[in-house]
């Protein structure tokens, strides 16, 4: 053999050196994923969030077909107060809060990146994305949900782990 590493030791190398942050984010995935679903009461009262939608998917084999003409998600003002569920989120995960202007244009700040844990002072250097990501959530099943459950689970500020801070470069 010459120069190089085999493949078994450039896969075990690799695994040692995972970063911090990306043992954080299956760590957080596997919490998203180990929801309950929803209880015969909540069902009943029309009320759904996206910690039961991701409750309701499965394991079992994808649907690899169709998502390439899924429908995008979506950013919402759900609470109507200007700032979109990606705004709200910048606010609520800012390790340093933000100012929060006219037409819910952020200033000052700063955020840790749950993604590869980078620190952030401007807010335009972040984005906001679902912890599931949509291609594997559409894969997995929510392919059969309804306009409404996409738009819940897209802007579902109030499930912790459902949308969290990144830094785009790492996506």
């Amino acid at each position: 053999m010459t120069g190089g590493m085999t493949g078994r030791h450039q896969r075990a190398r690799r695994k040692r050196h995972l970063p911090r942050a990306g043992t954080a984010l299956l760590a957080v995935l596997a919490i998203a994923l180990s929801v309950v679903p929803a209880s015969p009461g909540q069902a009943a009262s029309g009320r759904v969030s996206s910690r039961t939608l991701l409750g309701q998917l499965r394991t079992a084999p994808e649907h690899p077909r169709g998502f390439a003409t899924a429908p995008r998600l979506r950013w919402a003002d759900t609470d109507g107060d200007g700032c979109t569920a990606a705004d709200e989120v910048l606010v609520r995960d800012a390790r340093t809060p933000p100012t929060v202007g006219p037409g819910c244009v952020l200033t000052g700040g700063s955020w840790r990146a749950l993604d590869d844990g980078a620190v952030h002072t401007d807010p335009s250097s972040v984005a906001v994305d679902t912890v599931v990501p949509w291609a594997e959530a559409w894969r997995s099943g929510a392919r059969r949900w309804s306009a409404r459950d996409r738009r819940v689970f897209a802007n579902d500020v109030g499930y912790r782990f459902a949308l969290v801070v990144v830094t785009p470069a790492a996506r």
